[in-house]
């Protein structure tokens, strides 16, 4: 078995979803068998064995990724994508008659309105009910997702009614911090007490057990509840760092025409919480390492409501409407360049692009 995943908490906690949840009885999960992809280069493709599974989950479709499910399809593989991406369904959308032809040869399950790892806890559940359109008939409702277990079946009364599957909270965090920017988490501060709290979790491979222990516990009493807790003493630090660099290093530009706000730093996505970011539609954190840019856009929607996505995608990257991203050569706001794509990123208007 190989599972092909991001390097982001969605991308982990989907793979352990895989590992500990979907993979077939006595497969043992190695090292070997995780494959990284932070769409930063070529895939290292591995040995596939004819019909085993191969398992790819919140990585968006791409040429890379094509490569890589075309040689499992090649070894006669069974492949399944989880993908929560617009990329993937636009890429798909648009694809050739021969990309075609081997896309239709593997299990997909795609859904945009969720995280990747929400996909796979419910397909864990609910697999049997996944249609020739690639979704499965569900909806969530606070801690728990509701399927139809009979979709073709009626009684007197109609179809019958949703079965209900409870939610760990371990894929709720995760689907909440990942699906939204920091302005619209549901559960608010916790969620991102969450996130500073299982940053502190330095070996986060999916055949740990402690996945186990969490994906299995529907009270949060093993492991999540700490990493609240921990998190909210983070939090204070962070607070109090986070304002003190947003006003030493953050700055006013445009973006697609659009006002937005700036900030050069390192690991410091949270600081658009503060009351600087919160005037501007936009925010964009950034940083350079090895040799490139990465770039992070949020939208704040109760300024404007901006798909930051389509941003991200005429820099070469992708994501959600809320929250995106793009690595480059290019810094996008070195006032000196005379770049016309940077030149663009600045001056383009936001409407003439599908939204």
């Amino acid at each position: 078995m190989k599972i092909l995943h991001h390097v982001d908490d969605d991308g982990f906690c989907s793979a352990a979803i895989v590992n500990w949840l979907i993979k077939p009885y006595g497969v043992n999960l190695t090292d070997e068998d995780c494959i990284l992809y932070n769409y930063n280069g070529p895939i290292n493709i591995p040995e596939f064995k004819e019909g085993e599974y191969v398992y790819i989950v919140d990585i968006s479709l791409d040429n890379e990724v094509f490569k890589f499910i075309k040689e499992a399809v090649r070894n006669k593989c069974r492949v399944l994508h989880i993908d929560h991406h617009k990329t993937t369904i636009e890429w798909l959308n648009n694809c050739k008659g021969t990309q075609k032809r081997v896309l239709d040869k593997i299990t997909k399950f795609y859904n945009t309105k969720v995280s990747a790892s929400m996909l796979c806890y419910i397909y864990s559940s609910a697999s049997a009910y996944l249609n020739q359109n690639n979704n499965i008939n569900f909806f969530i409702d606070q801690d728990t997702f509701y399927v139809n277990d009979a979709p073709e079946e009626t009684t007197a009364k109609g179809i019958n009614g949703p079965v209900p599957h409870k939610i760990p909270p371990i894929v709720m965090y995760v689907d909440d911090y990942d699906t939204s920017s920091p302005y619209t988490h549901k559960f608010g501060d916790e969620t991102q007490y969450f996130h500073y709290g299982f940053e502190l979790e330095e070996d986060k491979r999916p055949q740990r057990e402690i996945w186990r222990d969490m994906l299995f516990d529907y009270t949060g009493v093993f492991h999540v509840d700490d990493y609240v807790s921990n998190g909210k003493i983070i939090g204070q630090y962070k607070n109090v760092s986070n304002s003190l660099i947003g006003k030493a290093n953050a700055f006013e530009s445009t973006v697609f025409g659009i006002p937005c706000i700036a900030i050069n730093t390192c690991g410091n996505s949270s600081a658009v919480g503060n009351e600087l970011f919160n005037q501007y539609p936009i925010t964009i954190v950034y940083h350079f390492a090895k040799g490139r840019w990465k770039y992070s856009i949020y939208n704040n929607p109760n300024v404007k409501r901006v798909d930051v996505s389509v941003i991200a995608k005429f820099c070469g990257g992708g994501g959600h409407a809320a929250a995106s991203g793009f690595t480059s050569k290019l810094n996008y706001f070195d006032p000196s360049s005379k770049s016309n794509k940077i030149k663009e990123f600045h001056e383009r208007e936001y409407l003439t692009l599908p939204r």
